[in-house]
């Protein structure tokens, strides 16, 4: 078991988490004594010792009616033999509610030797978007705008860039108005980037978290990867076209297209940070930035080597951890349990720390102010996007 008290989002904290995890066991039936807490962030994730389960808590009660979805859904995979993550089935009752956590529980997926390819993930979201949704399944449909609307809110930039992409918003919000889609509403998984597949041991491709799982038009899950790559360039020509020939479609000769990109440009941040920490810690130069978002354009592609973000950055310093008391330091929810992994706190004065996993006691640390921060989020675009490392085999 974990050690310690590390806090997930919104106080939500693995000591509090472990206790919810060892009564849920307890109403299902099962072992949780020396159990592994594998994520805290939105969710927390525990491996059971005792069986080949995964635990997965949900933040409040607030989370039941989608918990409730997952549950649905997973089984009605099961039923067509969809390649997908599956529910731990000797638990009948799911999901649990503990303390007003939804509670849910799942097979292991024992990971394999390999990484989905595009190709893969083209063809498991072409034979999803042929499946129909049974009658019971209530499914909500693709909300494009209260997340994005929410993330606005809450980004900690200068109020005029929070009023830069409040007026975007509006613009989007007609031009979406006006799309025009063509194809048929069916099951979209919602969030269908290549880290939701994995491969297990055996070289199954199994199509994993449906916590985004909804009733819309295909288009939204071909353009993850249609952005990732003519926007964040996270794959090679050879790459994509293996998508794109496995769905049988591409997204960019659609002429709904760039409203679709537009929609997605405030979920970047997101999609950088993701790559920012499931990348070797290796970070490209911090420069001026900021507020690169409001002039697009054509981005370098040098990469650059650790000492650079220490050169030309006014504010950036190098410490140690142990000079940061009280930081709360976080990973990635897609990064492997191998200590491969940079680790980021948002500190209480404003500034941003940044250090190797596998330097967590003593170790080196950088500390930059807020904007160089975001500089360096700007900086990601052009650097290479995603080092391709796994999530880990949460089985959900």
């Amino acid at each position: 078991m974990a050690t310690g008290d590390a806090q997930g989002e919104e106080g939500f904290t693995s000591t509090g988490a472990e206790r919810v995890m060892r009564a849920a066991c307890r109403t299902a039936g099962l072992d949780a004594d020396s159990a592994e807490l594998i994520r805290l962030e939105e969710n927390a994730l525990f491996r059971l010792a005792s069986t080949p389960v995964v635990v997965r808590i949900a933040r409040g009660e607030e989370w039941l009616p989608t918990a409730g979805k997952e549950v649905a859904v997973a089984r009605w995979l099961a039923r067509e033999g969809f390649p997908a993550a599956r529910l731990a089935e000797e638990v009948v009752e799911q999901p649990l509610v503990v303390d007003g956590h939804p509670v849910t529980f799942w097979r292991l997926i024992v990971e394999g030797d390999r990484a989905a390819s595009y190709g893969e993930l083209g063809h498991l979201l072409r034979e999803l978007h042929s499946l129909a949704v049974p009658a019971g399944i209530d499914l909500p449909p693709f909300d494009p705008f209260g997340k994005q609307q929410r993330r606005i809110d809450k980004a900690p930039v200068p109020e005029d860039d929070r009023t830069f992409l409040r007026k975007r918003w509006r613009e989007l919000r007609d031009r979406y108005a006006e799309l025009r889609f063509d194809s048929p509403k069916g099951p979209v998984h919602g969030d269908a980037h290549v880290q939701n597949v994995m491969v297990d041991s055996r070289g199954q491709v199994v199509l994993i978290d449906f916590e985004a799982f909804c009733f819309d038009h295909p288009e939204w899950d071909l353009m993850v990867t249609a952005v990732e790559h003519h926007s964040l360039g996270w794959q090679t020509d050879a790459q994509y076209a293996d998508f794109t020939e496995a769905y049988g479609r591409d997204l960019h000769d659609w002429p709904g297209y760039e409203t679709l990109r537009a929609l997605q440009e405030p979920d970047i941040p997101r999609l950088l940070w993701q790559a920012l920490m499931t990348s070797a810690p290796s970070p490209p130069t911090v420069g001026p930035a900021l507020g690169r978002s409001r002039r697009p354009g054509p981005q370098s592609n040098r990469k650059a080597h650790p000492q650079h973000a220490s050169t030309g950055a006014k504010g950036v310093r190098a410490m140690t951890s142990s000079d940061l008391t009280g930081a709360v330091w976080r990973r990635s929810s897609r990064s492997q349990n191998n200590g491969q992994c940079v680790e980021v706190a948002f500190l209480t004065d404003g500034r941003v720390a940044m250090r190797d996993s596998k330097d967590s006691g003593a170790g080196p640390a950088l500390v930059l102010p807020f904007a160089e921060w975001a500089a360096f989020e700007g900086s990601m675009v052009g650097s290479g996007g995603r080092s391709g490392k796994r999530k880990a085999a949460e089985g959900c």
